[in-house]
């Protein structure tokens, strides 16, 4: 009886080690690190408006990647609407994976909103929405005299730095 209640001590005893101390990690597992998809987009993404042109720069994520691909094809022009009083929105014409998430959006992002509308805010707004890029090295007011009053026509295209 003793060696009964010895040996179930032991096994206890190593199973409780073994599930407090994992013997691998998210590295070691090819299926946890295909779902976590790796890029690394080089590139700027530039943006003209009219004789306008700046750029931005592209997030690390699947839809960048598709965005990019569809860039370096050929380059993408909007017709881009203001909507809220804080964001120029238009169709793509296309649509792209989406990897929406919560954020805060800020002056100069470039956000696909439903996998088929590119937007750039030009203040705040909280929701669900995927990342493409951000405005390089641009304030909140320069955004704004940037994609001006009304209708505006942008085209998006890619530049290989």
């Amino acid at each position: 009886m003793r060696y009964c209640l010895s040996l179930l001590a032991i096994i206890l005893f190593t199973a409780c080690s073994s599930a407090s101390h994992p013997t691998s990690s998210p590295e070691d597992n090819p299926k946890e690190q295909e779902s976590q998809p790796k890029t690394n987009i080089t590139g700027k993404l530039k943006i003209t408006v009219g004789s306008k042109s700046a750029t931005a720069s592209f997030e690390q994520n699947s839809s960048s990647e598709a965005f990019v691909a569809k860039l370096k094809a050929n380059p993408v022009t909007v017709n881009m609407t203001d909507y809220g009083n804080f964001e120029k929105v238009g169709s793509l014409g296309f649509t792209l994976p989406r990897n929406d998430k919560p954020i805060t959006t800020s002056a100069g992002d470039i956000i696909l909103y439903n996998g088929s509308q590119i937007t750039i805010y030009y203040d705040n707004n909280s929701y669900s929405l995927t990342k493409l890029a951000h405005m390089d090295n641009m304030t909140k007011a320069q955004v704004k005299e940037f994609l001006g009053e009304g209708n505006v026509t942008v085209t998006f295209s890619y530049l290989n730095q």
